[in-house]
């Protein structure tokens, strides 16, 4: 598919490629930026944070360029193409981040207020 742009046509592809480039490296900057500090401080190791940063930069990369993808091959500009790309990036990256390390989803017990201590 291809999209009009500054008066040529544009492949919708690059468009997710150009989005998935620079959502993988706003992912892997992110991450860095929290593992640096923790690999310092002896908290964790080294390849423990390469993996963590490679997973962030390719699960924001893929979720960033399928997000754009999507508004492009729609046709979808503007605030709403904005606000569709976050929403598609969103789940995505959510579904991505759920493949990796699946939520523990535990049911909360209601505690009876009679059974609580006092102070």
């Amino acid at each position: 598919m291809k999209i009009t742009f500054a008066n040529r046509m544009v492949p919708a592809l690059a468009y997710m490629k150009i989005a998935g480039g620079a959502g993988a490296f706003a992912g892997g900057v992110t991450a860095a930026y929290h593992c640096i500090p923790m690999v310092y401080k002896k908290r964790m190791k080294l390849a423990d944070a390469g993996k963590i940063v490679l997973r962030e930069a390719t699960g924001t990369g893929v979720a960033s360029g399928i997000g754009a993808g999507a508004m492009a091959a729609l046709g979808i500009g503007g605030i709403a193409g904005l606000a569709g790309f976050i929403l598609v990036a969103t789940i995505v990256k959510d579904r991505w981040d759920d493949a990796f390390e699946p939520k523990q989803r535990e049911e909360k017990k209601m505690i009876p207020a009679s059974t609580t201590p006092s102070r």
